[in-house]
């Protein structure tokens, strides 16, 4: 019995390193300042992905409203999906 146990805390806890070990890291960076006006670039840049970010959110929620008629009538379960978000 202790054999098994031992075994199994094994397995587990060798699969949890390899889970571990597999998940996907964040692309995070930080900002390397040495003045004033890289941090205004930072900032700047910042407020450009922003906007085009908003800019295609805004053209994906007009197809997507345009869109969610047909899949209530076609496949409900994307639709109620759809309608989660």
């Amino acid at each position: 019995m202790n054999l098994y146990i031992r075994y199994f805390r094994f397995v587990f806890y060798s699969s949890l390193l390899l889970f571990i070990g597999c998940l996907p890291k964040p692309n995070i960076s930080p900002w390397i300042l040495s003045d004033i006006q890289s941090l205004d670039v930072n900032i700047a840049n910042t407020k450009d992905w922003l906007k085009e970010s908003m800019s295609n959110q805004k053209d994906l929620n007009r197809v997507y409203k345009s869109q969610l008629p047909r899949y209530r009538e076609s496949d409900f379960r994307v639709y109620t999906k759809l309608e989660s978000i």
